[in-house]
């Protein structure tokens, strides 16, 4: 059975390569507004979200926030152009278990989620 993933932003939805290679172990849903992201993990909860930055990458924080309160459990890569390093140290601290800076390697990326779903589901195994 794949995962559930959610992509969220405006960029890397569009990503082709990393979407072909993510659909090949998970079943992909793709926002390009993080507004809706909230009621969306109420509604059916992810196994794991990519979640891009925006501009205003102060709501992106409070959003990622939001969603740990949610449900902590929910693995969250944070994939951002590093403008700044408080959107790092803050996203790491609102517990994001990743960080890719732009322009990130597609392959590599979705690598990492296969390694925190393959973990997530070892940890629940132990449960």
């Amino acid at each position: 059975m794949k995962a559930n993933i959610l992509l969220i932003g405006s960029g890397i939805t569009q990503d082709k390569m990393l979407l072909q290679r993510l659909q090949e172990f998970t079943n992909t849903t793709l926002l390009n507004d993080s507004e809706k992201l909230i009621q969306m993990v109420k509604d059916h909860t992810p196994d794991l979200l990519v979640f891009e930055f925006s501009e205003t990458w102060e709501l992106d924080l409070q959003i990622i926030q939001s969603l740990k309160v949610l449900n902590s459990k929910i693995p969250i890569i944070v994939v951002d152009g590093g403008e700044t390093k408080k959107a790092v140290i803050h996203s790491f601290r609102f517990g994001a278990k990743d960080y890719f800076k732009k322009p990130y390697k597609p392959l590599l990326l979705a690598e990492r989620v296969e390694a925190l779903l393959k973990k997530k589901k070892k940890e629940l195994l132990h449960y």
